[in-house]
């Protein structure tokens, strides 16, 4: 009998967890960009630690040390806003994520640089998008200022990186 009050207790208390979670998460209106975001960020400095080390171009290489630079305290800087505003905090990057930073774990050295640069225009590309969006249509006023305040930064970024991929193509 004790053992069934006890998993009767467990299934109350996780269930009461789960529903407490989930409504932590119908609270916060700005979930997806924070789990997007998140791991957007995770993806580029892991990204830019592989490139650190793999790159032969010394510019190349020291974009990417930036990249973890730059990366790394925003992404402190969102997780912890995050967590106070109740959403769900990823722990993990995406699977599309997972994906290239394995492709790019594999790529030869021949290639790295430039692969590594032109993933960075895409990945770049799409975190100015996602943070535009945010900073003008967020529902939260802290995470829209967050947006807004970030993407000056990915901008030039993006810039940078754009740049590099054009002097890769023009051969320089």
């Amino acid at each position: 009998m004790k053992k069934v009050m006890v998993l009767v207790f467990a299934f109350v208390f996780v269930f009461g967890v789960a529903v407490g979670l989930s409504a932590k998460e119908s609270k916060f209106k700005d979930n997806s960009f924070v789990k997007d975001a998140a791991s957007s960020g995770m993806f580029e400095v892991e990204a830019g630690k592989i490139a650190a080390e793999k790159a032969t171009n010394s510019e190349v290489k020291n974009s990417a040390q930036r990249m973890v630079n730059d990366h790394s305290k925003v992404n402190q800087e969102l997780m912890s806003m995050a967590e106070k505003k109740g959403a769900l905090v990823p722990q993990k990057m995406e699977r599309s994520h997972e994906s290239d930073l394995e492709k790019l774990k594999k790529h030869a050295l021949a290639e790295f640089d430039k692969e590594y640069v032109d993933m960075m225009v895409k990945e770049h590309k799409a975190a100015v998008s996602l943070f535009e969006k945010e900073s003008k249509k967020g529902k939260d006023a802290d995470m829209k200022a967050f947006a807004a305040k970030t993407l000056p930064t990915l901008k030039e970024h993006l810039q940078m990186w754009e740049q590099m991929a054009g002097k890769s193509k023009s051969g320089k």
